[in-house]
This record gives structure tokens, sequence and C-alpha cells, in this order.
């Protein structure tokens, strides 16, 4: 689904997102999602940290799809702070933040928030959240440790429900505090943001959606055991050094 209203096509937002691709198979579902979401004819600014060439030029000759190199250094928040950066210095009001590997997202429910976006306030920002039925098909320690961070981030912030699948849309001018946090903080940029995003008096509302677990995402190991408690550890520096008034 392409967005009707193409008028916002270049002035309304761009999407930012991050590439890493291990395996050629991680390589072929990004492109795929990539090749996707630039099918809502949007900027796409991409900060790849394969360091392969081929993969990149595949990228960069998607249409609408710019990529660069990270400027931060070659972790995470690194290539965030650098598509952040990009889409900054493009001039766009909004940023829409997404991982790259949400194929499903983008094949079944970006296109309706994306409509939903021009009847909403362009001051807030947007998060798509998973309901009660989605959230339960994502492995048991997954849904453990998100749903921790989720109920330590609806205290501060002060709106109920799932802050952790992903995606959100958010004002430009909340970008300049996430290029400034240092690289430790890791996937907690996007707790700090939303604490972030309440004191400088933006809103924050939750768009929920059957946003369910991909099946070959549904594997628990001590590998992703592993992952998710990084996880919970790095959201959790997130909330805490928004509170604290730091970066």
């Amino acid at each position: 689904m392409i967005a009707r209203n193409l008028d916002l096509v270049r002035t309304d937002f761009a999407f930012v997102t991050m590439t890493l691709a291990r395996t050629a198979a991680e390589a072929g579902l990004l492109l795929r999602s990539l090749e996707q979401l630039g099918a809502f004819e949007r900027q796409v600014i991409v900060t790849d940290g394969s360091g392969e060439s081929a993969f990149g030029e595949r990228l960069a000759a998607l249409p609408g799809v710019s990529v660069n190199r990270s400027v931060f250094g070659p972790g995470l928040l690194g290539q965030i702070r650098t598509s952040m950066q990009a889409a900054c210095a493009a001039g766009v009001p909004r940023i829409f933040y997404t991982e790259p590997d949400k194929l499903g997202f983008f094949e079944t429910g970006l296109g309706s928030m994306i409509d939903g976006l021009e009847r909403v306030d362009r001051t807030g920002v947007h998060l798509a959240a998973r309901t009660d039925d989605a959230f339960a098909t994502f492995p048991a320690i997954q849904r453990h440790t998100e749903q921790t961070i989720n109920e330590l981030t609806a205290q501060v912030v002060g709106v109920r429900g799932d802050y952790s699948y992903g995606p959100f849309v958010m004002p430009a001018a909340l970008a300049p505090s996430i290029i400034a946090l240092d690289e430790d903080v890791g996937w907690g940029w996007r707790h700090f943001a939303f604490v972030r995003a309440r004191q400088m008096g933006m809103a924050v509302t939750l768009h929920h959606g059957p946003y369910e677990c991909p099946p070959e995402q549904r594997v628990e190991n001590q590998a992703e055991r592993l992952h998710r408690v990084t996880q919970l550890e790095q959201n959790s520096r997130g909330l805490l050094l928004a509170q604290q008034g730091g970066r």
C-alpha cells in the first residue's frame, strides 16, 4: 500500500533506520524489507554497519534509499545517530524510525499508520504498539523483559502500553537529544527519547495493532535470552538517564 497524499512525500517525514547484514539470508530480508519501505515514497535514510560493499551497493540501488556510513562509530547507536543527523540535514519536520527487518509490519500495518499520521498532532510522538494478543506470540523471555520496561516507561511517561515494538514517529526537534547520547546507551535510546519528549512538552501516543512475532523469530535459546537481558539493561539505563537530565 502506498500512502495516498503524495504532496507530503518529501516534506512530511523521512524514514530512518540502520542495517547490519551478517549472513546472506539477513541481507536478502533487509533488502526485501527496505524495498517495501521505499514503496511508500518517502526518503529512506539508512546507515549501514555491514562494511560489505556489494550489500551497500544493492541498498543504494533501491528507489528512495540513501546509504550512509556511521560518523559516530560502528555500534548500533552510532548508526542511529548518523541516520538522525542525516534526516535533520535534509530538513524534514518529522522522523519515522523503524528497525529494518519488520517486513510484516511494512506489508500490513505501515500504510494505515501513515494514513493516520495525517490526522494526528504533528508535534507529538506516535508509536506502533502491539495488542495483547499479538504480544503473546513473542518468546517468553522477550515478553518478560519488554513487559518490565513497558511498565517502568509507562510510570514515567504517564501512558500505559507497549513501548518496545519498535517503529515510532517523532518531531525532528527531538533528534538533537538523541544525537548527543553516548554509545553505551545502546537500545535504551528509544526509551530515553520517550521520556525526553514528555520533558519537552510533546504528547506520547500509542497506536496498537495486531503485530505478531514472525514465525522465524519465535525461537528462544541462550543467545536470545542474553540479548533480551542486555536490552533490558540498556533500556533501563536510557530511562534513568533521561530522568537525570543526562546524555
